[in-house]
């Protein structure tokens, strides 16, 4: 019972103390990107369509890495360690006018963001 009792003092110290932590997560992008183009004549100084399309493909993205943590005691760092999902919409539209012809195409990309994390 002697040699217990200080085991565990020293393992709670040791537990308790603040050092460099990493934090590996997993980030999985899925959703589906639409893309949509259209093509304008300038005639006369009207707009006539040329072209106009649209396609889906779907988005699967997966990233890895890691994050440090500096100076934090276990339990501060796997409360910044956490693992979480949400939706996510980002648009992207580029147009080219001209004098004799308009392009332009969206890109919307929309889905979930999953981060797995865990602390290393």
């Amino acid at each position: 019972m002697k040699k217990i009792f200080p085991l565990a003092i020293c393992l709670i110290v040791a537990m308790a103390c603040k050092k460099n932590r990493t934090c590996h997560c997993t980030q999985t992008k899925t959703g589906t990107s639409t893309t949509h183009g259209t093509v304008n004549e300038v005639f006369l100084g009207i707009p006539v369509a040329l072209a106009d399309t649209s396609f889906s493909t779907p988005i699967n993205d997966i990233q890895v890495y890691d994050r440090s943590i500096n100076k934090a005691t276990k339990s501060a760092a796997s409360n910044n360690c956490i693992s979480y999902s949400e939706p996510y919409k980002e648009t992207t539209l580029t147009s080219v006018p001209a004098s004799s012809f308009n392009l332009s195409v969206e890109v919307t990309n929309e889905g979930t963001v999953t981060y797995d994390c865990k602390l290393k």
